[in-house]
């Protein structure tokens, strides 16, 4: 938890295990589902994603690449954000 919102760079990623390399050097193993993943990899394979924050309960949470570049923005998480089928 100490290393929450730090970035990292992947050393070995698949489905069960995401080793990340931080700053200082430490490797750190994760499951995937708990990392903020990127959400659209550029021509020269560069990951890059963006995060907000969420205007109800402050948490922050990533756009894919459709909604950042929608013309409107999502402001709220998708625990928050009302449902589409209610």
């Amino acid at each position: 938890m100490e290393r929450k919102g730090q970035e990292a760079a992947f050393e070995l990623f698949n489905v069960r295990l995401a080793v990340v390399k931080f700053a200082d050097g430490a490797l750190l193993g994760y499951d995937p589902a708990e990392l903020l993943l990127p959400t659209e990899i550029d021509e020269k394979g560069v990951a890059y994603f963006e995060i907000r924050q969420c205007q109800r309960c402050d948490q922050h949470f990533p756009l894919t690449s459709e909604e950042f570049h929608a013309e409107h923005e999502r402001t709220e998480c998708p625990a928050c954000a009302p449902s589409s089928t209610g």
